[in-house]
């Protein structure tokens, strides 16, 4: 809970370090940590980190762990959009969205925690570009 607050509050490396140390004193909790881990290192310009954790997302749900299935694909659109590689942001974005087609730009507003607007803002631009809707298709306008 901890780690989590540090993320939502700008403090990543802080994140990064409480995540490491959950994970020495109970390994078996470490897929309930990767979606902290995985934005902490996006947000401090670790991609390539980023990215090794979000292979072992999918590895995790696949065994069963409790992540969602389109946090793998979203969590790689984020990253890829973040790098520039707008293609492959897109096509990520696309499978995130078939997966839960209730993901909007308006359900991450929603559901963010993070007390400096300017990160709910870097998240919501890459998710926007990589072609996430504004409001998810069902929804009332």
């Amino acid at each position: 809970m901890l780690a989590q607050t540090m993320l939502d509050s700008g403090q990543f490396d802080e994140a990064l370090a409480l995540i490491k140390k959950g994970y020495r004193l109970d390994p078996k909790l470490y897929p309930v940590f990767l979606g902290i881990l995985c934005k902490s290192y996006i947000y401090l310009g670790r991609y390539e980190e980023a990215l090794e954790v979000i292979s072992q997302m999918e590895e995790h749900a696949q065994r069963g762990a409790f992540i969602p299935k389109f946090m793998p694909p979203l969590s790689y659109s984020f990253v890829y959009q973040e790098l520039g590689r707008e293609e492959e942001a897109h096509a990520y974005m696309t499978e995130a969205l078939k997966m839960n087609p209730d993901l909007s730009l308006d359900s991450i507003r929603r559901i963010s925690r993070f007390i400096n607007p300017d990160h709910l803002q870097r998240e919501l631009a890459a998710y926007r570009q990589a072609g996430m809707p504004e409001k998810a298709a069902g929804a009332v306008q």
